[in-house]
């Protein structure tokens, strides 16, 4: 789909999902702040893309006020009390599972989002979420990335007769779809949002998530509480760019920045070998340093200094394969400059693969993101936030703020830092930069993914498998001299919408 731009001064919202957007700019024009936006986005993503970014997954938001506070809303969910490494052990599990009942953490999208909004919002909680909830009752037309979803991995999400039963009818882009189940739902969230972790809810994702293999407690869901932190931050030549703290993986964009600050923005023969050493050494880092902060070593600003990194290129070695998983973006702006970047996921696709058929609630699937490995931060344990991928970037010079994100799973952090370099050193429009090629490094594989015009760019090199794939999905907001300007991915289905008084 060809990218799509708009300019406002009344503010707007872009997101994977036409609809989403529509309902966001609405809200907007009724009077709402970015942040009331960012929430009624966020539900309507949870009932049109259930397979990105579905009400049993995780939230986070960073959110820039008009006097240019930055905050964060991690809204990631901790394991349950009985996810013991030596259960996973016993089990002779040589990793962590991707799917199934152990690979589910506590949802946190709906205590995370309720924080945003008591935090930032001004309208009422229910006017929010009906939109959401009428969606889902009278139905929707399917977008073709759900169809293609189910389409892909028909065999698995038999696995869990719930996930079956919710989605399998979904055949044809283009037809009305209805989830009457949770419609029940969020009118029910609408009310109270704590029924989700105290309620029937509550109690029936327990008996999903346990029917298949899981060791949920109802305490697990009840004790979650989302939380509100500050942003990690880089000085990077006349710009700060912002980042998401531990448990996310943000600080993997600033070690590469930092890394690759005399290396040209340009991606071909001369720098590839560059960037990759980037990499290696920042994943490097992540992997055995970046978890939970309570249980990591240092503090998050520690491991951008000079003398750590110099220890970290001397220990880095080999490390474990990591894959690519999906994840949805979005964006809010309103005319006070308020600005919202919001992100949501499951992890993989439908997540855990375990779906509550009663309130049709995809169950995520970030235990995965644990590891057996012991004495790191992100080794698995009882009550544990997980090594998260979601995180966004916010960066600021020349009287100009600018937030992206994209769907883009582990290689995020090197596709934050690419579209960075570009506006920052390589001078780029935003726009231009969203929509440039890109390139992923596999973590500790030879393997490259790319966007077609980059394939010539990299011929003859030795030693990687240069491959074409998915390079993730995003959007990106810029503001300059009052006027804002939204963009949406040529990669995805989305478009940004302008908010109409």
């Amino acid at each position: 789909m060809p990218a799509v731009t708009i300019k406002t001064k009344n503010g707007g919202a872009a997101s994977e999902s036409p609809l989403a957007s529509k309902i966001g700019a609405d809200l907007l024009g009724k009077g709402g702040n970015a942040v009331d936006a960012a929430v009624a986005v966020s539900y309507a993503i949870t009932v049109t893309l259930p397979h990105l970014g579905g009400i049993g997954g995780d939230f986070y938001a960073m959110v820039i006020e008009p006097g240019r506070s930055v905050r964060v809303i991690n809204g990631s969910g901790p394991s349950p009390a009985g996810l013991k490494r030596e259960v996973l052990v016993d089990k002779v599990y040589g990793k962590m599972p991707e799917t199934g009942g152990l690979s589910v953490t506590t949802p946190g999208l709906v205590d995370s989002t309720w924080l945003l909004w008591r935090e930032f919002g001004t309208l009422e909680w229910n006017e929010l979420i009906a939109p959401s909830t009428h969606m889902a009752l009278e139905g929707f037309p399917a977008p073709a990335t759900l169809v293609n979803s189910i389409t892909k991995l028909t065999e698995k999400l038999g696995r869990c007769n719930g996930t079956w039963r919710t989605y399998h009818d979904i055949t044809t882009p283009g037809m009305t779809v209805k989830f009457n189940g949770l419609a029940k739902l969020l009118s029910m969230i609408e009310e109270d949002h704590r029924v989700f972790y105290e309620g029937d809810p509550a109690g029936k994702i327990v008996e999903a998530v346990n029917e298949c293999g899981g060791v949920f407690s109802p305490d697990d869901l009840a004790s979650y509480r989302a939380y509100i932190t500050e942003p990690v931050s880089l000085r990077y030549g006349d710009w700060t760019i912002w980042e998401m703290p531990p448990n996310t993986q943000g600080l993997t964009t600033l070690l590469i920045l930092k890394l690759l600050e005399s290396t040209p923005p340009r991606i071909d023969q001369s720098t590839i070998n560059k960037l990759l050493q980037a990499y290696r050494i920042a994943y490097y880092i992540r992997d055995n340093y970046i978890g939970e902060p309570d249980y990591m070593q240092h503090k998050p600003m520690e491991l951008l200094q000079d003398s750590f990194i110099t220890k970290a290129i001397q220990e880095a070695a080999c490390q474990r394969k990591t894959k690519g998983k999906d994840t949805t973006f979005f964006i809010t702006a309103d005319n006070e400059g308020r600005i919202v970047l919001g992100i949501q996921s499951l992890f993989h696709h439908f997540g855990s693969l375990v779906t509550e058929p009663h309130y049709q609630i995809p169950l995520n699937s970030r235990a995965a993101c644990f590891t057996l490995k012991p004495g790191v931060p992100n080794t698995v344990g009882p009550r544990k936030l997980p090594l998260h991928t979601l995180s966004t970037v916010l960066i600021e010079g020349r009287d100009r703020i600018i937030g992206y994100g994209l769907s883009a799973g582990h290689y995020r952090p090197q596709f934050h830092a690419q579209i960075a370099k570009r506006i920052i050193e390589g001078g780029e429009d935003v726009v231009e930069a969203l929509q440039a090629p890109r390139l992923a490094w596999v973590p500790w594989t030879n393997k490259i993914i790319v966007d077609e015009e980059l394939v010539s760019k990299l011929e003859g090199l030795q030693g990687y498998e240069v491959i074409t794939g998915r390079t993730g999905v995003g959007s990106i907001v810029e503001v300059y001299n009052g006027e804002i300007r939204l963009a949406t991915d040529r990669r995805g289905e989305g478009i940004p919408i302008v908010a109409r008084p």
